[in-house]
């Protein structure tokens, strides 16, 4: 019976771990985690100096690398796997000699709080830490005789809460539990509730930090989440509930068959990785996941993501137009997608981009406006630090811009990270050798797009930087795009139809055509010149169809929308009549 027991336990742990395997592989995705929350790390001593200032820095330290690896999907979900797997052994064991009994699937309980925290793609790496390391310590102390329990609490437990923070107020109340129920020694239990001062002497002398924060950090570093103190209380109270169980749970499994006992194991496992998954916010998921094409210049895997639901927000559309116009696909494709936001799905106001400036950055960096991509480069420093992709775009810019003093500051950083080393190794070479930029894949078409003149910005106005980018280089085709979306977005068709090239003897992209048709026919200009077969015979007969449906529904605005809607969605001719959104 008992070689039984042991085989269930197994089973179970090697079906926990693969399951997580492939639930944070496939399911969660690690890499959204990095993109979510783009963790800084350098191996630099002075990086290293900033934790040792506060309770729990350390943890954060070590949190922080670990975190590199979420910036590729495998490791990163190995990463995770490998925690999980630890801290349910870790609490199985405790809680088996707390109470003598062994809780086997019984532990995956706060397990499964912790597996829906996860589902929010902020959730920071160091929390995991602090309950693994609390549980650590806990299955330490309790392998020690009582003489070297009494040393580990008076030295061991201010490293640990120099080190960990509030994974020692965890660590204490496993060991308290531990001294009252299991050993019954009142001294050790008095001990560990006076070992309470640390956090108090913390605040108020030994660390520039505020009370609360001595207790708490680096367990909640930003904000209170309700299932994460569910996931703590969990863990912390399971200890509790087993112990006044033990007996009469104890006496019903051992009276029950081995299959009867393999069941609620079964059941447990089940449940617990199909709860986060039903939890999992399939619209924050897939935000992340657009960013994250976006990011790594996935264009084409961008719009097909989008062909599925997603969050219909001005960073995302922008992202979307992004894509259009990299893929040669915005002249065809713009109105494919909801353009809500009008101009603002262009240019994200100041309300969209204020915590990820950097999407503005992007945003100048392909209408090749290099001097404003550097201005909210730096702005994105100012709010999300450096991270190894405002740094990257930086040590980029000064490189286009010929400085490479500038560039060697932000390459000299980027070889002290881990996931963008190889890329500064592979750029240090133009800090010394800056003619040799000129040659290189990447940066060397972007050197022929340079703005030479200086001339103000206008974020509230980025209409009017697109003819100035237009005039430096006629071939910017990014500024082209962006500037003719913007006079569709915006219902300039005048100037549109003055900007549009009407003389050519092949058909216009699909918008084009559509803009110059209603404009045509609204305007009735004698004086406007074109080409017949600028038009293609698909978007005259669908113009026919939609005038003869819209008159038909004339009476009734509403009506018309609806009817239209099913099949001219799509073109602008419906944007243009029915749009009444921002930036319009």
């Amino acid at each position: 019976m008992k070689k039984f027991g042991l085989q269930r336990i197994d089973a179970l742990i090697f079906f926990l771990s693969v399951g997580l395997l492939i639930y944070f592989r496939y399911w969660i995705n690690p890499v959204l985690y990095f993109v979510a929350q783009e963790p800084v790390f350098f191996f630099d001593k002075y990086f290293f100096r900033e934790f040792l200032r506060f309770p729990g820095g350390l943890l954060e330290y070590v949190s922080a690398l670990l975190a590199q690896f979420f910036y590729t999907p495998w490791p990163g979900a190995l990463l995770l796997s490998l925690f999980f797997t630890l801290i349910f052994i870790l609490l199985r064991q405790v809680v088996k000699r707390i109470t003598l009994f062994d809780p086997s699937a019984l532990a995956l309980v706060p397990l499964l709080f912790l597996a829906i925290a996860h589902n929010d793609y902020t959730h920071p790496l160091v929390v995991d830490l602090v309950l693994l390391t609390a549980l650590s310590c806990t299955f330490i102390y309790m392998s020690l005789r009582r003489g070297m329990r009494i040393l580990f609490l008076l030295v061991g437990g201010p490293l640990l809460y120099f080190a960990a923070g509030a994974a020692f107020l965890l660590f204490g109340l496993y060991a308290l539990v531990y001294e009252i129920l299991q050993k019954r020694d009142w001294l050790l239990s008095i001990l560990i509730l006076l070992t309470a001062v640390l956090p108090c002497a913390s605040g108020l002398w030994l660390f520039p930090v505020r009370l609360q924060d001595a207790f708490w950090q680096p367990a909640f570093p930003d904000h209170h989440s309700a299932i994460r103190i569910l996931a703590y209380l969990a863990a912390a109270i399971l200890a509790v509930l087993l112990f006044f169980a033990a007996k009469r749970t104890g006496r019903l499994f051992a009276q029950a068959r081995p299959l009867w006992r393999i069941i609620p194991a079964a059941i447990l496992l089940l449940l617990f990785f199909i709860l986060p998954a039903l939890r999992l916010d399939k619209m924050e998921k897939s935000y992340w996941q657009i960013t994250y094409h976006a990011r790594t210049q996935e264009w084409q895997k961008l719009l097909v993501r989008c062909e599925k639901p997603y969050p219909n927000a001005p960073q995302i559309t922008s992202l979307i137009n992004r894509a259009l116009c990299h893929t040669g696909q915005m002249g065809d494709r713009l109105f494919s997608y909801p353009q809500d936001f009008g101009l603002e799905g262009l240019f994200p106001s100041d309300d969209a981009t204020i915590s990820t400036p950097l999407i503005r950055s992007d945003i100048y960096f392909d209408l090749r406006h290099f001097n404003e991509a550097k201005h909210w480069a730096h702005e994105a420093v100012s709010v999300t630090g450096e991270t190894a992709w405002n740094m990257q775009r930086l040590a980029l810019i000064y490189l286009i811009d010929e400085q490479p003093e500038a560039a060697q500051l932000y390459i000299t950083k980027l070889k002290k990270s881990i996931p963008l080393r190889q890329w500064a190794r592979r750029h240090e070479q133009y800090v010394e050798n800056i003619a040799a930029v000129k040659d290189d894949p990447e940066i060397g078409p972007l050197l022929r797009s340079r703005v030479s003149e200086s001339f103000l910005s206008f974020v509230n106005n980025p209409l009017a930087d697109l003819p100035r980018l237009l005039h430096a280089d006629p071939k910017n085709k990014a500024a082209y795009d962006y500037w003719m979306a913007a006079l569709l977005l915006t219902k300039r068709l005048a100037r549109f139809v003055q900007l549009a090239d009407l003389s050519r003897a092949k058909p216009l992209p699909r918008h084009f055509q559509e803009a110059v048709l209603i404009y045509m026919s609204q305007v009735h200009d004698h004086g406007l010149t074109f080409d017949e077969k600028i038009f293609s015979p698909e978007t005259l007969q669908r113009y026919r169809t939609f005038q003869s449906s819209l008159q038909a529904s004339r009476d009734d605005r509403s009506a018309a929308q609806r009817e239209l809607a099913g099949h001219f969605a799509d073109t602008y001719w419906y944007y243009l009549i029915f749009h009444k959104g921002p930036g319009a």
